[in-house]
């Protein structure tokens, strides 16, 4: 674990490593804290925890002084639960001006409940956090929520000032009725209108497409490697049998007639066909339907190991399992969104009551 001390130390690390999930603190840690890294270390091989007693946040009568300090306790801790990197700058390094001349000021939520009490005291976490997502540049951010107004107000600011704090999400799409995961996908694909509702793709979202059927893709006399070229940029015929080796097929198979190709066969094109597009989003309707095993743990790799968003459904229990860091349900009476591991979302005896009662009457 390192201790790092300065912003210039801290983004030249940053460069070094993939994703990074980042819990905030002021500091003398307790077991709270601790659940907040391991939550953390969830979603991230690496974990960044900042120590740094903020002095914005202090209001009058409230004695910033005395707030404990306790760095070497609280490195000892978590560099036990695995941590690693933990960010103390002082207050010249986060603060170089002494005053800080631009603030990020929360709406009037601010001065309601306690902070009506604490004047400044939201203000001065808005702009520490600010700041550290700046510095840090994390993936994913991990918060309590025992204070709902502080909770609220870093949501909002973080949805306001478009931070991404939640990228390379892999997200499993369930539901009772399958269809509802087809229509979403399909709509998002601009293949369906949707009756009510919008959405929109960011300026710098490029999207891949694995329909549930494929059927129409296959109606041409074309061999395997003819069939691929049509959707390449390159038809170099070494560029075009890599990607359909990483799918398994080689030798005289790629020869093969598109139109006589079995159900299995034919996903493995798809599959090869989204590789080739580089996007940086994937959709994936039903993915491991009439895959024999040794092509669904090639696919399982691909998407493990795949930087970017993936949005998908499967009936397959282990590749969502394996693949899928997030959990949306669909159900009639609204949705379910849990950051959770499959297995656990399952089996969560709360999540179990919720969805039955979003089921109820249908």
């Amino acid at each position: 674990m390192q201790i790092i001390h300065t912003v210039k130390e801290l983004r030249e690390w940053r460069k070094t490593v993939g994703r990074v999930a980042f819990v905030p603190t002021m500091g003398n840690l307790h077991e709270g804290h601790m659940a907040l890294v391991r939550e953390a270390k969830k979603r991230a091989d690496n974990v960044v925890v900042s120590i740094f007693v903020n002095r914005l946040q202090f209001g009058q009568g409230e004695d910033f002084d005395k707030y404990p300090r306790t760095l070497g306790q609280d490195a000892a801790k978590l560099e036990g639960e695995g941590v690693a990197v933990v960010f103390a700058p002082d207050e010249k390094e986060l603060y170089p001006n002494v005053e800080q001349r631009y603030n990020v000021e929360p709406p009037n939520l601010q001065n309601e409940l306690c902070g009506r009490f604490r004047p400044g005291h939201f203000r001065g976490v808005a702009t520490v956090v600010t700041k550290l997502f700046n510095i840090v540049q994390p993936d994913a951010a991990c918060f309590g929520k025992k204070d709902y107004q502080q909770l609220a107000i870093i949501k909002g600011f973080a949805e306001d000032l478009n931070f991404n704090v939640e990228k390379d999400d892999k997200v499993v799409f369930i539901s009772r009725d399958p269809r509802a995961m087809t229509a979403l996908f399909q709509i998002i694909n601009g293949e369906e209108e949707a009756d009510s509702g919008t959405f929109k793709w960011g300026q710098t979202i490029t999207t891949a497409y694995l329909p549930l059927d494929n059927a129409k893709y296959f109606n041409s006399d074309y061999n395997l490697l003819e069939w691929l070229g049509q959707f390449a940029k390159d038809t170099n015929e070494v560029f075009l049998k890599g990607f359909l080796g990483r799918m398994l097929f080689s030798g005289e198979e790629l020869m093969k007639k598109v139109s006589v190709l079995s159900g299995g066969e034919k996903m493995r094109c798809m599959i090869s066909r989204m590789m080739l597009k580089d996007a940086n989003t994937l959709i994936l309707d039903t993915p491991t339907n009439h895959l024999d095993l040794e092509s669904i743990q090639a696919f399982n790799n691909t998407l493990t190991n795949f930087k970017g968003n993936v949005l998908f459904a499967s009936h397959d229990h282990e590749f969502i399992q394996t693949v899928a860091n997030r959990v949306i349900e669909l159900t009639p009476n609204g949705n379910i969104d849990k950051m959770i591991e499959y297995d656990d979302y399952i089996s969560d005896p709360k999540i179990a009551e919720m969805r039955a009662k979003l089921y109820e009457g249908s």
